[in-house]
């Protein structure tokens, strides 16, 4: 390796000065170019500057006053304690609409029933709901009985009646109503016994 000569290093040592202040210029000019935008914004819009700096001296004002920070946080909590309210009775408003609909349907499925009993609506308690089908239950059966008696033999001897023909037609006509009029019969006799009007 050969030891560089004094004028080499001298060169060298003049050459790196060169290239700062080359870079101190650049840098400077930089800088320079940067300043004048700042100011052209500046002069272009004061106010949003102006807006600027106000917002970033409230919010160190917000973050080191602890009376503002209570206030906020006060505020803060009257906001969310709103909110919560609010959903609340929403929830609420949904939970009536949906108890609606479902009483509603209620109502739907077995409203021969309820309207039986004078019921708009499915009643809200179970228990009613309940006595109201026993209820039903009840005169269905005594229904059943009275139209096994009356109205079914009718519909059955009619549906007979209705394919036969000539002779045969005759025939389950005067068969059914002789019948009818012995179950008629029996039935007054019966009555009439029971309340001891005959002896």
């Amino acid at each position: 390796m050969v030891d560089k000569t004094l004028e080499e290093l001298e060169q060298e040592i003049a050459d790196k000065k060169e290239q700062e202040r080359r870079n101190s210029e650049a840098y400077a000019k930089a800088k320079a170019e940067s300043e004048t935008r700042e100011m052209s914004v500046i002069a272009q819009d004061t106010n949003k500057t102006l807006q600027t700096k106000l917002n970033s001296r409230l919010a160190t004002h917000i973050d080191t006053d602890d009376m503002v920070t209570a206030k906020i946080e006060e505020t803060a909590n009257k906001l969310v304690e709103k909110g919560l309210k609010v959903q609340e009775k929403k929830v609420e408003s949904d939970l009536k609409t949906a108890e609606k609909e479902e009483r509603k349907a209620e109502f739907e499925l077995s409203e021969d029933q309820y309207r039986a009993f004078g019921q708009d609506t499915a009643p809200k308690k179970v228990w009613q709901q309940k006595l109201i089908e026993c209820g039903y239950d009840f005169w269905f059966i005594i229904t059943y009985f009275v139209c096994f008696l009356t109205l079914a033999p009718f519909y059955i001897f009619l549906k007979i009646i209705k394919n036969q023909k000539g002779v045969l037609k005759f025939v389950a006509i005067a068969v059914g109503i002789v019948l009818l009029l012995t179950i008629l019969g029996a039935i007054t006799y019966w009555i009439l016994k029971i309340t001891g009007a005959v002896h």
